[in-house]
């Protein structure tokens, strides 16, 4: 008897996740999301593992296609009076960066960074930030930084907080830490498995994501029917580039003869 996708897609979706953000393995982050230019959460920098005498750093990873924006204040939802720090990742169309003194403000420093942050891949920065009034912004795998500016007069911080710009969705991680709970594998419990989670494993085992599904199509063509589900959320009119964006989702859901099994070894599912 065959069954449809519903539980390969499930496992599909997280081994995707996985697949695309290798950079998480054996890690354990805050994440936040963000879309426009607002900024919606801010957390106390006391509350950072890498805080130092002389200042504090922090390190995160960010998906976004462009204005990743990062904003270090001395009040939490500071008033547009107030001074800040604000550095972007990727702005003016992801071709530079900068750190400003004040939100929205001109650019103390600025860099040309053409595509330094990615609406697909995540990428790692860090800041570090010195009671001097020393601004430094580096890549995760560099010691070096590539942005790095002194204010003369520095302002106290104690919040940090995250956003990206006008229809520019973003995906946050910092404060990662290593998972540290690791067991021998002598002295580990199996814990029973569900009938699901028994069909899952033995479906999935040595299942390639990337092989076209096998079809019973009798033909040369060997056609596979994909069906496509598209739910619009608003759409944005650019009348003077002629341009038409829209966002929503697609789902798609297709059937795939690797992937049958008999109900009654697996209760019935």
């Amino acid at each position: 008897m065959e069954r449809l996708l519903c539980i390969f897609l499930v496992a599909s979706v997280i081994q995707c996740a996985t697949a695309a953000d290798p950079s998480l393995k054996d890690l354990t982050c805050h994440e936040e999301f963000t879309f426009g230019y607002s900024y919606r959460n801010y957390h106390r920098i006391s509350e950072l593992t890498t805080n130092r005498t002389d200042g504090f750093r922090l390190d995160f990873k960010v998906r976004a296609g462009s204005n990743a924006h990062i904003s270090f204040a001395e009040n939490a939802y500071p008033s547009a009076r107030d001074i800040v720090y604000e550095i972007v990742l990727g702005a003016g169309r992801n071709t530079y960066s900068d750190i400003r003194r004040g939100r929205g403000q001109a650019s103390k420093v600025k860099e040309p960074t053409l595509n330094i942050v990615s609406s697909t891949d995540l990428r790692g920065f860090w800041i570090t930030i010195h009671n001097d009034g020393r601004i430094l912004v580096g890549k995760e795998e560099d010691d070096l930084p590539f942005l790095m500016w002194r204010d003369p007069n520095p302002i106290r911080l104690n919040f940090f907080a995250f956003s990206t710009w006008k229809d520019v969705y973003g995906k946050w991680y910092y404060s990662c830490k290593k998972n540290e709970s690791k067991v021998e594998e002598d002295d580990a419990y199996e814990q029973p498995l569900t009938m699901t989670e028994k069909l899952r494993r033995n479906l999935l085992i040595g299942y390639d994501p990337y092989i076209a599904p096998q079809t019973n199509d009798s033909s040369d063509l060997k056609r596979t029917m994909v069906y496509a589900h598209v739910s619009t959320f608003h759409v944005n009119l650019d009348e003077q580039r002629s341009i038409l964006n829209v966002h929503g989702t697609m789902s798609l859901s297709w059937r795939d003869e690797k992937l049958r099994w008999s109900p009654d070894d697996y209760g019935n599912l």
